[in-house]
């Protein structure tokens, strides 16, 4: 009910939802215990996190790169590092809070780089990025957090494309290259010349809370 008074729902329309939900049985009660027909229970310590593999995002890869397993990931840019530029790609416009957490990542905050739009239309890549594929015969993969993965998705010279969420699409843009561990690996240096690693620069859910909370307020949902 939050929710909907936050965008804006009249207060009728609101009591009638909480009527609806409570004669369906879907209302919560702390004090009564919702009966299931069927419970299931599972190790979170056992959950990890995966990015869908390229062309086919129902084949999943596991975020903690394994470099002694063939395919273990597509093939980057390149050792040398000039087979692309250093962006990626995203589109999440429905979660406040996958929206905001790369945006309060420090070193975003402070340097900033390339991530634009997962549709294609943000224009060329530098004129050294598709001369080094060509010339290179190279493979070149993008990140993205959009819902599709197919060949060219983001520009006609990258063959293969990788869905993740919004902070790892940054985390990638960062590292530079998809022959990563990002779990373990350090994504590059930082002033100083020690390395920075993912966990260095995510930032805590309270900090993306007030984040979210200072943005997202019923003003944004008022008529007019």
């Amino acid at each position: 009910m939050d929710y909907l008074r936050l965008t804006e729902w009249p207060e009728q329309q609101i009591q009638l939802v909480v009527a609806c939900v409570k004669e369906q049985g879907l209302w919560h009660d702390a004090g009564h215990g919702a009966s299931h027909s069927q419970s299931v229970e599972f190790e979170l310590a056992g959950v990890e996190p995966f990015i869908d593999s390229p062309k086919r995002p129902q084949d999943r890869i596991p975020l903690a790169c394994d470099r002694d397993r063939p395919g273990d990931r597509p093939v980057d840019r390149g050792s040398d590092g000039d087979g692309g530029g250093d962006g990626a790609t995203s589109q999440y416009p429905s979660n406040p809070a996958q929206v905001t957490l790369p945006g309060t990542t420090p070193v975003i905050v402070e340097h900033g780089r390339v991530v634009t739009t997962c549709i294609g239309n943000s224009g060329p890549l530098i004129p050294q990025a598709p001369q080094a594929v060509t010339a290179n015969d190279l493979t070149v993969s993008s990140v993205l957090s959009g819902n599709r993965d197919f060949e060219g998705r983001i520009h006609p010279q990258t063959q293969m494309n990788v869905l993740a969420s919004p902070p790892l699409v940054v985390a990638y843009a960062l590292a530079g290259t998809m022959n990563i561990d990002l779990l373990t690996d350090s994504l590059g240096e930082g002033a100083s010349g020690e390395p920075v690693y993912l966990r260095d620069i995510w930032p805590s859910s309270q900090k993306i809370q007030e984040v979210v909370g200072e943005a997202v307020h019923d003003k944004l949902f008022a008529p007019g």
